[in-house]
């Protein structure tokens, strides 16, 4: 068997997708499996035993070409040809394709398989986008309900390509040229311990990180502690941060950001105690080498969705209705920045070197902290540091997280359950210790419910609504005389119920996971044939009203949990 995975993203995502890998690997044992990445992260998949071979496509260089220069465009497009042809001629049994940009879409469809997951341009449906497998698809809507999305990006792939739980970790390997060369940058002194902590200060979207006077302070209060030192890390784009913390700093840090490729960097991350960063790719990395973070969340960098998938590791977040804000949006305000003080990161790195007991540590309000851990059927979580206000939206995410992980089982080739006596009672075991890790009020959080349970009904009597019109216009079809006008009114008033169960998703937050998978599932509809097309809708709504109930019913669990 040959497997195509396209790759072709940053740093950080191509190291979140090692765990997918490396499930297709223990799926597919004896297939021949081939990555197509970009030619600046080579490094990442290198000498990984998942992967057979390595296809290099240089994206940046096509476009600049392009981009730039226009008359050059013929060499561009026979290189183009040229490397899809060979591609083509391979013949792949499976392609998966993990970056959903539109050139990488053209891709799939221009290299073809006879299996595709993810997504690619259909040669069935007049080159309109399809999107294969229940998690891609919802992968592709995580960005319309950001701040509920209750799944880590790795555990999204590896149930898109049918999952292996017992996959937790990222990888990377580790050469020894790199990690001899690290320990003589980092020298162990034989008569005091120095404790290394790394800073990443940089990110790849400049304004989503921990402005540098706490990063600053946070140092000083730091290497006041007898043995620690500050390591500054990043890239050469970010040497101006660097110069401008060793100023701020009283006493400087070892700074080597722009000195490091990605192999040496992570030899440097394997001898820290720790790496203080922003949302990174060298966040992931020190994940790939077990070394533990605290981890600076804010803007549109969303926690629950790109925090290092491991345990143990802390996040720090703005506890704030806005938090994550669209990738899209302009925020002039800003405010998220400034509600993690340098203070509490502190004692949440001091707690990480074992010098602070957790219950010392008291979260402000304005801030969040969790810790992260993989639950019993192995699925990557957050659980709240040391009480902090249990909100609706932490709410929301552990309803959609059991609900998803329930449906996905009874649908897709995944197994995630693990098999129990009383099943319900298992749930409610795990939830209680959950909830306990809250400050709750329960008159407010029942009062959620009960409007949580409203919203359902609503979109409950539309989808009905939907699935009677369906069988009226299936009637109609198939009556004799056919009544042309009968079945043109009904499936207008069916169009009309699919844009209000959508505009009901997009005004209630709430509801927005289901709404959003309910129209990109409506895009997928063929509609060659009026009898396929019609049933295929009523599959649609179908699977709407299964997903009503299966989030119904964990309602009501965890309403009687927290009575």
């Amino acid at each position: 068997m040959k497997i195509l995975v396209i790759q072709t993203s940053r740093f950080g995502d191509l190291l979140q997708t090692t765990p997918m890998l490396h499930a297709l690997r223990r799926r597919y044992p004896d297939a021949s499996i081939t990555v197509l990445s970009r030619y600046n992260v080579l490094e990442i998949y290198k000498d990984n035993p998942d992967i057979d071979y390595i296809e290099l496509f240089n994206i940046e260089e096509y476009t600049n070409r392009l981009l730039n220069n226009p008359g050059d465009t013929y060499r561009s497009y026979t290189e183009l040809r040229d490397a899809v042809n060979r591609l083509k001629s391979m013949k792949f049994d499976l392609l998966v394709n993990t970056t959903h940009d539109r050139f990488s879409t053209f891709l799939s469809y221009l290299i073809g398989s006879s299996e595709i997951k993810g997504m690619y341009l259909s040669p069935n449906k007049r080159l309109k986008i399809h999107i294969d497998g229940f998690w891609f698809r919802y992968l592709r809507c995580t960005s319309e309900f950001r701040q509920i999305a209750p799944f880590n990006l790795s555990d999204i792939y590896k149930n898109a390509i049918g999952g292996d739980q017992d996959t937790r970790k990222l990888f990377f390997n580790l050469e020894p040229k790199n990690e001899l060369e690290a320990q003589n940058i980092l020298i162990e002194s034989p008569d005091t311990k120095i404790c290394y902590i790394g800073f990443q200060l940089g990110t790849s979207t400049g304004n989503r990180r921990w402005p540098l006077q706490y990063f600053a302070k946070l140092g000083d209060m730091l290497q006041e502690q007898k043995g620690n030192r500050v390591v500054l890390l990043g890239s050469k784009d970010e040497k101006n941060l660097g110069k401008e913390i060793t100023i701020q700093m009283k006493n400087a840090p070892i700074n080597l950001i722009g000195k490091t490729n990605i192999s040496l960097l992570a030899a440097i991350l394997k001898r820290l105690s720790l790496l203080v960063t922003n949302d990174t790719g060298t966040m992931h990395l020190a994940e790939a080498v077990d070394t533990k973070c605290v981890s600076l969340f804010f803007e549109s960098a969303n926690p629950f969705q790109t925090g290092p998938y491991g345990s143990e590791h802390i996040i720090c977040s703005p506890d704030l209705e806005c938090f994550p804000c669209s990738t899209t949006f302009q925020c002039d305000d800003k405010k998220c920045l400034n509600v993690i003080p340098s203070e509490i990161v502190c004692q949440l790195v001091n707690y990480k070197l074992g010098k602070v007991d957790a219950q010392q540590i008291q979260i402000p309000e304005g801030m969040q902290a969790h810790e992260t851990r993989f639950d019993r059927l192995g699925v990557w979580d957050v659980w709240p540091f040391n009480k902090i206000s249990l909100n609706k939206n932490e709410l929301a995410r552990r309803l959609y997280r059991r609900m998803w992980i329930k449906y996905s089982e009874e649908t897709e080739d995944i197994h995630l359950e693990k098999k129990e006596d009383d099943l319900q009672s298992a749930q409610v075991e795990e939830l209680k210790p959950w909830y306990q890790c809250y400050k709750t009020e329960v008159s407010y959080l029942q009062g959620w419910f009960e409007e949580f349970r409203a919203s359902l009904n609503l979109i409950e009597r539309k989808t009905d609504n939907g699935i009677s019109l369906i069988d009226d216009i299936i009637s109609e079809s198939v009556n004799v005389p056919f009544d042309r006008n009968a079945v043109i009114m009904k499936s207008e008033d069916l169009e009309r119920i699919d844009k209000e169960i959508i505009q009901l998703g997009e005004s209630t937050l709430m509801l927005r996971q289901m709404s959003s998978l309910f129209k990109l599932e409506l895009e997928q509809i063929e509609d060659t044939n009026f009898f396929i097309m019609l049933n295929q809708w009523k599959q649609t709504y179908e699977r709407l009203k299964h997903w009503e109930c299966l989030l119904r019913e964990d309602i009501n669990l965890m309403s009687e949990i927290l009575n």
